[in-house]
């Protein structure tokens, strides 16, 4: 801008061009338009006038736009990841300059950008290229833009891309199992395989109506994903998967064929038998099936070269049937199912062999005899055809133990070969031996006819006590020697008339037992005994006679000697002889044709020849000096003697040998006057002794001398009063006197009374005594009773007087009496009873009562008139089922003050009995009384046993099982207006909340202590908080001890050495199921000289064994320190450290020679008895693990107190590869009884063995009593009516009403041995299972009742139809811890009116 000025002219240079302006007005402004066909740079402008001039140089550079370019590309297609190569050239017509230029390379939406900035100037060298190089990871469609610009322009190319993977390489495979497959099982499992990286859509379609697709667009800009994909055919048959892929630009498609099938499942091939043994020759029939199989093909592999096959096309293959005759050994056939997707080979266990053939059965000689064995021969004879393997030889003798043994016979078994068997025919008669020779495929039978008799040839007919000389009526005996074991037909004439025989064929069959015969000849004489005996072969009879001679004996008893043992007095012999006499009793026999010699024993000859014939035997002798002499007859004959003894003594008579004997207090209560006897005893001499005189003095007279001549003297006194008696002996034979003096009182007092008993306050019935007095005098008595004065009486002359006492004080007391009479004082005791009797006492007890708000009041009476009971007694018994308290008391009675037991509250109902026991120092009395008690809420009586209300009879509970103790209430209110609860208390605990249970469980191993609990149940309703009923039980927890056991069983054998002696293995707490180290363990051993298990039992030990610790409950026994001692004791006790200790001893046999262990495990019924209502089970186990042996062979043996006996049981003896292990059934041994069971195993050759297990088997219940008690629901005198199993009664009938009714079963006095022991107490846990049978059929029954109570609560049962006579049976069974049991059982009969119990 410039101030104007005039006629301005402007020059514009354009660098090639200038353009001239002229302003001819004011200039202001001025401006140019150039089109330059060129770059330049910059415009000058001149400005003048003229007067001036001015010059202005405008910046400005002028270039070229951008021009001249072009874009190519290698491809408008790629795939992921490859790179798109854009190449954007400025060719050789390209003007410059154009200075910067930039170049922006990007694709839309994607991060994938690039800038160039580039000067292009007249120094660039054209043509100039610039390349862009991109890779996408993702397929699409995508758009490339190219923007160029420089200061003077811009230019924008586009350019489409599609980046699509290339699906021509790809294909579908199966990965998994492929076809075939299996329906229903398997998952065909497809993959795409050669694809690139990228996602596309596909579908595949299974040709089972199943497709696997997606065709969303989105899965094409995603990476491929796809691991695998799955499709489960469930339709047999062949499928053809077509699939096809495609994305924004390829596409691919194909097919895949699949098989499908089902597999072969629990097929399974077998021979049509029950053994797995075949025998050649015989047709059998092998079958096949299976569950699932389509198109199965078998394949039977029978023999060699022999196989059969059979195919099963477009079907399900179930069963088939082949039948195959087997020519020739074999062992095991294969058989071998199978289609495109499974094969199954079964190999079919079968063992094809002989049948026994070609053998001969003999016997050595016939007929035998029981004293000596039969041998019996079996042959295989050379032509037998092998192999026939196992061969069972069973001898059957019809008689006494088979014959059993196994031989094996193969294929290199050389032929003939024979076996020889003994036989002890104990018995007489004829037999058939039937030999069986038998394999598991067949057997081969001969028999032979056996006769059997005992030789008679050697017997004889012989005395056993003497010589053929017998004491009549004393018994003679005869034996038979040389006899047989059997008997035989005889005859026996003893001579007197009598015989004995027996001629039945019956005793030549039994063994012989007529050891002794033994005859009375009851009169004297010479006998003749003829005898004969035969039996079934007459040249054995046999016969003899013997001579038999009897008298009577020589008495050894039933006769009196005299004299014997008694003194003689010297002198008195000096002039005469001693009648020495034997008198027979009138029942004793005057012995035959006896003699007797005497021997004074005086010095003097023996008098010989003495006849003794009569009843009085006597024999006269002068005995002159002093001194004992033991005087004897010897008396024989020739089947008797007996020597009678005397005892003589002669004696001097001393004046001090004489003494004198009487009455020395002798009353005088009626007469006045007594005559007083005294007995002379001369100190024991036969006779009275000459030369003796006594001079007396009674004590009223002079001395008076008499000849002691007599034995009593008397004299008369007269007056009462104290005496002195003398008298004074003198003895001329010895010149010897004595002074002898004794007091004598005549009483003057007599007691009298007239009882022990006496009564309170009634005058007349005291005790009382009757005092005497002097003739012609009155005499005052005083009576004192227990040393307090009385009362006193006076008798006059002879007449009494009496003083009475009553009794001061209810009781017993002893009461002395004294009576004085002014000069005598005479005492008496009596025990006195002071009480009245009980007389016409009474009760007023209701009948009917209504609980729990109801008591009631036990009132006793006693008449008006009757004497009052200053003390009663009375125990009630109120007959409540739950309270079974017995509530004793003691009272005054009276009349008007009644004997009250108070308040007494019921908590069963039904109907009771009250029983009133009642007794003072006098008598006693009982009272029942019946009641009926109903309950508008409850009935409970029997909620609990009754028996067990009380602490000394506890319930027993076992510890080994989980036990509940029941609430059997039945609340009788309706439950909408009343709930009720349960509440248990155990030891005095508090009352426990919720949970409301109905039973309180015991539960197995609770390990409670071994004592008494008390249990209390709490039955009320929590709307009524008052109304409620608590009722008391005891229970005992028993608990057994610990199960002892040593590894082996009760006896094993074992190999000299070290043998380990294991308990810990076998050992445990059956509680708790403690082992191990939980267990205590202490051990006795002791080395015994016995040469078998059974001597053993009973051999004292012979030293101490030598044992070491291994661990907790195994011991090392060395047997090597004994080395001649064959035999060991080892006891093992196991404590359980809760008080409960078991021992077991294991006998242990030691063998030099080399023994294969084998042992017996128990795996049922395994306690420590065996209870027999259940099966026992017993396994082998070889220490070696071989389990497929050859043979075994187990017996059963029962001891009978002395030796084990084989024992006949199904199954035993069992032999064979199949018996791996023997269960004895339920109820098949004998209970209380010890068993041995033995095996012996053949394994590889080698004999296992034997091992042993004994054991014993339980005891049932026993010696108990049930009761069956029916409730009629009134009071009647006939009910209850309790029938107990032990009753003989006959039936009793009832009349009730048919339809149901209540009983309650009671069973008492059971005992049981318990877990050890072996004596039956009642203090062990016993069940009690009560039910009602209606028909012979077990499983239609009524269970009533199942504890451990004794008794059931009141039950009910429907009893049939009330219009019809109905059967039905009460069983009731005791159950003990090992489930053995006894079962008492009642027939019972309902008809329309009544119930008939009948007991069975």
């Amino acid at each position: 801008m410039h101030p104007p000025e005039a006629d301005v002219t402007l020059l514009w240079n354009f660098f090639d061009t200038n353009i001239t302006k002229s302003h001819n007005d004011t200039f202001i402004t001025d401006h140019v338009t150039f089109n330059s066909s060129r770059p330049y740079e910059n415009v000058v402008v001149t400005c003048w006038n003229f007067i001036s001039s001015a010059t202005y140089v405008i910046t400005v550079k002028v270039i070229y736009e951008v021009n001249h370019y072009s874009l190519s590309y290698n491809s408008l297609l790629h795939q992921t990841l490859e790179f798109a190569t854009f190449q954007l050239t400025f060719d050789n017509s390209t003007n410059l300059p154009m200075e910067m230029v930039t170049i922006d390379m990007a694709i839309v939406n994607e991060d994938k950008n690039k800038t160039i900035s580039e000067v292009f100037n007249y120094s660039t060298i054209l043509p100039v290229t610039y390349e862009y190089n991109v890779s996408f990871s993702v397929q699409g469609v995508y758009r490339a833009v190219f923007f160029m610009s420089n200061p003077v322009s811009d230019v924008q190319l586009n350019e489409t891309i599609n980046i699509w993977d290339n699906l021509s390489n790809v294909s579908i495979s199966c990965i998994t199992t492929c076809s075939p497959v299996i329906k229903n099982k398997n998952n065909v499992t497809f993959q795409f395989l050669n694809v690139r990286r990228s996602g596309f859509k596909y579908n595949v379609d299974f040709d089972d109506g199943n497709n696997y697709t997606n065709m969303s667009e989105d899965i094409m800009y995603e990476l491929y994903y796809l691991t695998a994909f799955s499709n489960t055919y469930t339709v047999v048959g062949n499928y053809d998967v077509k699939w096809n892929v495609e994305n924004g630009w390829y596409n691919k498609s194909g097919s895949y064929n699949v098989i499908v099938q089902t597999e072969v499942e629990d097929f399974k091939a077998w021979l049509a038998l029950d053994d797995i043994y075949a025998a050649i020759g015989d047709r059998y029939n092998f079958q096949a099936n299976a569950s699932k199989g389509t198109n199965v093909t078998l394949s039977w592999n029978m023999e060699v070269n022999e196989t059969i096959v059979k195919s099963f096309p477009n079907q399900e293959f179930n069963h088939e049937n082949m039948t195959y005759t087997f020519l020739r050994p074999k062992m095991n056939v294969s058989v071998t199912a199978s289609n495109l997707v499974s094969s199954v080979t079964q190999t079919i266990i079968v063992d094809v062999f002989y049948k026994p053939n070609n053998i001969n059965f003999n016997v050595a000689s016939i007929p035998g005899n029981t004293t000596s064995h039969s041998v019996f021969d079996v042959e295989f004879m050379s032509s037998a055809d092998l192999p026939m393997k196992a061969v069972n030889i069973i001898i059957d003798y019809s008689h006494g133990t088979k014959d059993f043994q196994t031989i094996y016979l193969s294929n290199t078994t050389v032929l003939p070969l024979s076996y020889n068997y003994t036989h002890l025919f104990d018995m007489p008669g004829l037999y058939m031996v039937s030999a069986c020779i038998r394999n598991r495929v067949g057997d081969y039978n001969q028999s032979i006819n056996m006769s059997v008799w005992d030789s008679l040839i050697p017997l004889d007919f012989v005395i056993v006590n003497g010589t053929g000389k017998y004491i009549t009526n004393l018994t003679a005996s005869f034996e038979f020697m040389g006899v047989p074991n059997f008997g035989f037909k005889y005859k026996i004439d003893y001579g007197d008339g009598t015989n004995t025989s027996n001629t039945s064929d019956s005793i030549m069959y039994i063994h012989y037992g007529l050891t002794t015969f033994r005859h009375v000849y009851r009169a004297a004489g010479v006998y003749t005994l003829r005898w004969t005996a035969y039996n079934g072969h007459a040249p054995y009879n046999r016969s003899g006679n013997i001579p038999i001679l009897v008298q009577n004996r020589v008495p050894t008893d039933g006769y009196t000697l005299e004299p014997d043992n008694k003194k003689y007095p010297w002198l008195n012999l000096q002039t005469m002889s001693i009648p020495i006499n034997i008198t027979l009793n009138s029942s004793v026999h005057i012995p035959t044709n006896a003699t007797c010699m005497f021997d004074p024993d005086d010095g003097n000859t023996s008098v010989h020849g003495l006849v003794y014939d009569s009843r009085v035997f006597n024999h006269s002798h002068m005995y002159r000096d002093e001194g004992i002499f033991n005087a004897s007859f010897n008396c024989s004959n020739e089947v008797s003697w007996y020597i009678y003894k005397y005892s003589i003594e002669v004696v001097k008579y001393n004046a001090s040998f004489l003494s004198v004997i009487f009455e020395h207090l002798v009353p005088l209560n009626v007469s006045d006057s007594v005559t007083v006897y005294f007995h002379i005893e001369n100190g024991g001499f036969a006779l009275i002794p000459l030369g003796v005189y006594l001079d007396w003095d009674f004590g009223v007279s002079a001395t008076e001398r008499l000849l002691y001549d007599r034995t009593t003297f008397n004299h008369t006194y007269s007056a009462r009063g104290d005496y002195t008696v003398k008298v004074y002996v003198t003895s001329t034979s010895t010149n010897t006197s004595k002074a002898l003096s004794y007091p004598l009182r005549l009483g003057i007092m007599h007691f009298e009374y007239n009882t022990t008993i006496s009564y309170i306050n009634t005058r007349g019935s005291g005790i009382w005594y009757k005092m005497y007095g002097h003739l012609g005098v009155q005499t005052m008595f005083n009576i004192t009773y227990n040393a307090t004065y009385y009362g006193h009486c006076n008798a006059v002359n002879y007449s009494g007087c009496v003083v009475e006492f009553l009794c001061p004080q209810w009781g017993y007391s002893l009461v002395t009496a004294t009576a004085i009479n002014g000069t005598f004082i005479e005492f008496d005791n009596v025990n006195v009873t002071c009480d009245n009797p009980i007389i016409d006492l009474a009760t007023d007890i209701v009948t009917y009562l209504t609980i729990p708000n109801g008591t009631i009041n036990a009132r006793l009476r006693i008449s008006a008139t009757a004497l009052y009971l200053p003390v009663l007694f009375c125990v009630f018994n109120m007959g409540d089922p739950i309270m079974r308290n017995n509530y004793g008391f003691v009272q005054n009675v009276t009349f008007l003050k009644p004997f009250i037991f108070e308040n007494f509250i019921y908590y069963g109902t039904g109907v009771h009995t009250i029983t009133i026991n009642c007794w003072n120092l006098i008598n006693s009395t009982k009272f029942t009384q019946r009641i009926q008690v109903v309950n508008t809420d409850f009935s409970i009586s029997g909620v609990f046993d009754r028996y067990y209300s009380q602490m000394e009879s506890p319930m027993y509970i076992s510890s080994m099982i989980g036990t509940g103790i029941f609430s059997r209430s039945e609340i009788m209110t309706n439950s909408r207006t009343k709930a009720h609860y349960n509440s248990w208390l155990l030891n005095e605990s508090n009352w426990e909340q919720p949970p409301n249970r109905q039973e309180l469980l015991f539960t197995r191993g609770s390990l409670l202590p071994e004592k008494k609990h008390l249990i209390k149940l709490e039955i009320g309703f929590y709307e009524e908080i008052e109304n409620k009923l608590t009722e008391p039980t005891y229970v005992q927890l028993v608990m057994p001890p610990p199960h002892a056991s040593i590894v082996g069983g009760s006896r094993r054998w074992a190999n000299r050495g070290t043998v380990t002696v294991d308990a810990v293995s076998e050992s445990y707490d059956p509680v708790t199921l403690a082992y191990g180290s939980l267990l205590m363990f202490s051990w006795d051993c002791k080395a015994l000289d016995a040469d078998s298990f059974e001597e053993a039992y009973s051999k004292p030990a012979k030293s101490i064994c030598s044992l070491s610790n291994v661990s907790t409950g195994i011991v090392f026994l060395n047997t090597t320190t004994a080395p001649g001692l064959h035999f060991y004791n080892v006891t093992v006790s196991v404590d359980n450290k809760r008080g409960g200790v078991s021992n077991f001893t294991q006998t242990i046999g030691v063998s030099s020679v080399s023994v294969n262990p084998l042992e017996i495990r128990c795996t049922i019924n395994c306690l420590s008895k065996v209870a027999v209502t259940s099966k026992l089970q017993l396994v082998p186990r070889l220490s070696n693990n071989i389990y497929c042996p050859t043979s075994l062979n187990w017996t059963l043996q029962e001891y009978n107190n002395r030796i084990f006996i084989p024992k006949g049981l199904d199954g035993f003896p069992a032999t064979g590869t199949k018996n791996r292990s023997i269960t004895i059934g339920a109820h098949k041994l004998d209970p209380g009884k010890r068993y041995l069971v033995t095996l012996t195993i053949m394994a590889d050759g080698l004999t296992y063995g034997p091992a042993y297990y004994e054991f014993v088997t339980n005891l049932p219940p026993k010696e108990g009593h049930c009761n069956v008690f029916p409730y009629t629901g009134n009071i009647q005198e006939t009910d209850p009516i309790s029938l107990d199993n032990s009753s003989k009664a006959e039936p009793k009938e009832l009349d009730f009403l048919s339809s149901h009714q209540k009983f309650n079963m009671t069973c008492l006095g059971w005992k049981d041995e318990g877990w050890t022991a072996s004596n039956f107490t009642t203090d062990q846990p016993l069940f009690y299972y009560f039910y009602v049978r209606y028909s012979g059929v077990e499983t239609e029954k009524q269970i009533l009742y199942f504890d451990p109570g004794q008794t059931s609560n009141i039950v009910t049962f429907q009893t049939g139809d009330p219009g019809h006579a109905y059967n039905a049976t009460a069983v009731i069974r005791v159950s003990d811890i090992f489930g053995d049991y006894a079962e008492v059982k009642y027939k019972l009969k309902a008809s329309l009116k009544k119930y008939i119990f009948l007991m069975q």
